[in-house]
């Protein structure tokens, strides 16, 4: 074979592989559900699989997590540095709130890093070159959120802000004691009911087989509330929530606190319109 002919076949070859390599990225395997398009209910699904049952990812669950193969919450992208910083109450472990705010922060970086169109989505060659580089492992930083939002997180003892009983927008140390002591019963008392349900067989433990059991039961039930949320949200029923959509949801969820926990409702307004941040201070 002359030397030109074998010149052309060899470039030939690696236009191929590059084409080739393009086109299994536009699947958007590695974007998918993480980053674009963003899919609250499915991560949501694969955190709680991953931080077990105390619903609160660590360290070593999120190295555990990132070696499954059985769709983990942990992308070959993800670090634990990174997702740390959004350890709102800094007890070196992330929930599901904060995780969401991770996957937020990252999907922003990510889109303004490769969106060449200014279309806030990723798409054609824009979703080729970001699967690429996040498979490359080059992962645009992320700054740690500046005032982290304040969550009705059930999981930490109930809205932070009605463990400031004196209503001063900042938690003391008496306060902190009340607050922590809370999260700790409530998640003893999560972990004996988690015992009693799905300790199937009565051993004392719950084993792989009962544990994948909840698991399924989870992401079934994780489905089922996304429908149900959309169903009830998505008035003009294109699948996705506009803004004006969005707002009503979030109106409704602060009446619902309101009408739940009217002292605590009270206490944010007030500190609201004071000017006192509604948050816990670190």
């Amino acid at each position: 074979m002359s030397r030109p002919l074998l010149f052309l076949v060899l470039a030939s070859s690696m236009v191929i592989n590059l084409t080739s390599a393009l086109a299994e990225t536009n699947d958007g395997v590695l974007l998918k559900d993480a980053i674009d398009p963003y899919n609250s209910g499915e991560e949501r699904s694969r955190f709680l699989k991953a931080a077990g049952v105390d619903s609160e990812l660590d360290q070593k669950e999120f190295k555990a997590n990132a070696e499954s193969k059985a769709a983990p919450f942990v992308r070959p992208f993800d670090n634990w540095p990174a997702i740390k910083k959004f350890d709102r109450n800094t007890n070196d472990t992330i929930d599901w709130f904060e995780a969401d705010a991770y996957r937020k922060g990252l999907r922003a970086a990510v889109v303004k890093m490769f969106d060449e169109d200014g279309d806030s989505r990723l798409t054609g060659r824009e979703r080729s070159k970001a699967n690429l580089s996040l498979a490359a492992g080059k992962v645009p930083s992320i700054a740690a959120p500046t005032k982290p939002a304040t969550t009705q997180n059930w999981r930490h003892g109930g809205n932070q802000i009605q463990w400031d009983t004196d209503g001063d927008g900042k938690m003391s140390d008496q306060e902190r004691k009340v607050y922590q002591q809370k999260w700790k019963e409530q998640a003893a008392q999560r972990q004996k009911e988690y015992l009693e349900k799905w300790d199937t067989n009565g051993d004392g433990k719950v084993d792989n087989d009962e544990r994948k059991a909840s698991y399924e039961e989870m992401r079934k039930q994780g489905e089922q509330r996304r429908r149900e949320y959309m169903e009830k949200w998505d008035t003009d029923g294109d699948g996705k929530l506009s803004s004006d959509e969005q707002k009503a949801a979030q109106a409704a969820r602060m009446e619902e606190w309101k009408q739940q926990n009217p002292e605590a409702y009270a206490r944010y307004e007030n500190n609201r319109k004071s000017g006192k941040r509604n948050r816990r201070n670190k």
